[in-house]
């Protein structure tokens, strides 16, 4: 029953942000150390010093028009930032496939949607980015790589 509360709660707020401009995504913070999933004892990281392996988008599969437009987005700026770099990407969408979300969520708590979680070979967060993300923030996380075009 709390899970069916907590998603509905989650669900309510996207659909109240289709309603206001959201602020820009925070960028990522250079030497700022990430540690792996909560509970498991991951090494902790500086994002500048890691290497970016699999990337995880989350999202909605249904949107109301202005959320499906910063989806949209953010996907093509992840896209072009990531088309020189060719990390894999998973995307999961929050309101279908919530078992697929929690373990990322246990990384760190999203406040919206799109989210990008930025992942290691071991598992561990490297960064995450939320809401509207340009390619240009998407290339500093991805290191030289993301950069080449």
């Amino acid at each position: 029953m709390k899970i069916v509360v907590l998603n509905v709660t989650f669900l309510v707020m996207l659909l109240a942000a289709c309603d206001r401009k959201r602020p820009p995504a925070d960028p990522p913070l250079p030497d700022a150390p990430t540690c792996g999933p909560a509970g498991t004892g991951g090494d902790c990281i500086p994002s500048g010093q890691a290497t970016v392996t699999k990337i995880i988008f989350i999202d909605l599969a249904e949107a109301c028009p202005c959320m499906q437009r910063s989806i949209d987005g953010t996907w093509k700026a992840l896209d072009q930032a990531n088309s020189g770099a060719g990390v894999p990407v998973e995307r999961i969408h929050v309101d279908t496939e919530e078992q697929k979300v929690e373990p990322y969520r246990g990384m760190r708590p999203m406040d919206t949607v799109p989210a990008l979680y930025f992942m290691n070979d071991k598992g561990a967060l490297v960064e995450m980015l939320q809401g509207d993300v340009t390619s240009a923030e998407i290339a500093k996380v991805l290191g030289p790589a993301g950069a080449a075009k």
